[in-house]
């Protein structure tokens, strides 16, 4: 299996999908007969994406993480004041034991610089109209 990895600067020049897909929820939730207090999306935290997606241009692990965190930000502008996003976040859970291994960090065993980039790519959303998951687990985001 040949695994997805960055190779070159990360930019996500294109957000017409993305802006589709959100469009489409929001129409598809109004047009139901059933009414929903709030609605929710999904999307991936940067420390899922570095940790599945392999790194083969950045020179650190940190370099890498902020580019996604920035390009994430990006996406996650579509989600503003439209519905809550679930920022999904299972790599808090599991990097260290991954990625970490030989280093100790005193959050939920991940290393802050992940929590940061959390921070940074909601950081133009609402905290009330975002959460983070872990595991099952749905929380306000670390801020």
């Amino acid at each position: 299996m040949i695994n997805p990895a960055a190779q070159e600067e990360l930019e996500y020049g294109n957000l017409q999908e993305c802006q589709e897909g959100c469009e489409q929820f929001i129409r598809l939730t109004e047009a139901s007969k059933q009414k929903f207090s709030d609605c929710f999306m999904t999307a991936a935290s940067p420390g899922i994406v570095t940790t599945t997606m392999m790194n083969k241009y950045y020179d650190t692990h940190e370099n890498y993480l902020a580019a996604v965190s920035r390009e994430c930000r990006k996406n996650t502008k579509q989600f503003i004041s439209r519905v809550i996003l679930q920022l999904d976040c299972p790599d808090l859970a599991m990097e260290r034991s991954w990625f970490f291994q030989d280093l100790s960090f005193p959050l939920s065993g991940s290393d802050p610089t992940t929590h940061q980039a959390i921070n940074d790519a909601v950081v133009n959303i609402p905290r009330d109209t975002s959460a983070c998951t872990s595991v099952g687990e749905t929380q306000k985001p670390p801020r």
